[in-house]
């Protein structure tokens, strides 16, 4: 009996140790799983970011605000005045895209890591498009490139934020409110 215990433990443990092999995943395949995934989180980030339809622009500020940005990287887009970071700055991006009766469509043409894949911080270059439509007729194109800094966590099961922004289109960036005299609200004086 304590034969076939040992032969019946072997056995257990060879299909175990086959079974983890056949699950295990290569180094390539590692790596087209993390572009794949570097893909379609960069993807959606510059919809995000660039978005300017008074319909979707409450939804993509919550999606960068709330799980897309690092801490880090939603203070410095924010100080940069790339994103709002107030309520009220929200709601006045979406009356400025209202009145101007215009939307984007941002088109992604291009998702290219630029740094290595072995290593949690990637850069990628991302390129494309926006085309600007007023009452549904296209009224000009905008190319874009930026390199977005994207950290995939290992622990958190490839849960990815981005880090870090460069080239963001500065026609894109939000306005500061100005008063009917022309000087900002930042630079009053209060009296």
């Amino acid at each position: 009996m304590s034969k076939s215990r040992t032969l019946l433990s072997i056995l257990v443990a060879s299909a175990a140790s086959l079974s983890l092999l056949a699950c295990s995943q290569s180094p390539e395949q590692i790596k087209a799983k993390k572009e794949e995934q570097l893909r379609k989180f960069c993807t959606e980030v510059s919809k995000h970011i660039l978005d300017r339809d008074p319909s979707t622009i409450q939804v993509s500020v919550n999606e960068l605000i709330h799980g897309e940005l690092s801490d880090q990287a939603r203070t410095s887009l924010q100080a940069q005045k790339v994103i709002p970071d107030t309520a009220i700055d929200v709601l006045k991006l979406i009356s400025d895209s209202e009145v101007s009766k215009q939307v984007n469509v941002v088109e992604v043409t291009a998702v290219k890591p630029v740094s290595s894949l072995d290593k949690d911080d990637v850069q990628v270059l991302v390129t494309g498009k926006e085309v600007i439509k007023e009452q549904g007729k296209v009224v000009g194109t905008q190319p874009f490139s930026m390199t977005m800094t994207c950290r995939i966590s290992p622990e958190a099961e490839g849960f990815t934020q981005l880090i870090d922004l460069k080239g963001f289109p500065a026609n894109r960036k939000m306005s500061m409110p100005v008063e009917a005299s022309g000087r900002s609200k930042k630079n009053r004086k209060r009296g």
